[in-house]
């Protein structure tokens, strides 16, 4: 049976993206400032940014994956809830962050990128 390429590509982003065996650590205080400065200019009152990290998971090239969830408020000041996110990090360098909006990703791609990475919701 034939499989087509994007078949292979997420086969090994998922196994890249699995736990590592042993003991999963969260990420560093230096990691989740690193995320937080690389995701808050985004936010219209980062300071209010309410964080939930995942424990840091090995990723592509040496890199590492932290995912999570952040709570942020909106113009109005109103808390529009837990939105998961990913970054990807090396050396304590944030080189890529996305965070899940439904609005801008009418598609669900992003949100089928999270589980592949993350997990479930």
């Amino acid at each position: 049976m034939r499989h087509p390429p994007m078949f292979f590509v997420a086969l090994a982003l998922a196994a890249l993206a699995c736990p590592a065996r042993g003991r999963a650590e969260p990420p560093s205080i230096r990691q989740q400032d690193a995320i937080e400065d690389y995701l808050s200019p985004n936010f219209v009152l980062p300071q209010t940014s309410v964080w939930r990290f995942a424990d840091v998971k090995p990723y592509i090239g040496g890199q590492v994956l932290v995912c999570g969830k952040v709570n942020f408020q909106s113009a109005m000041q109103r808390y529009l809830g837990f939105h998961r996110f990913y970054a990807a990090l090396d050396h304590d360098r944030v080189v890529l962050a996305q965070i899940e909006s439904p609005v801008d990703d009418p598609s669900g791609r992003l949100s089928e990128k999270l589980d592949l990475l993350c997990g479930k919701a």
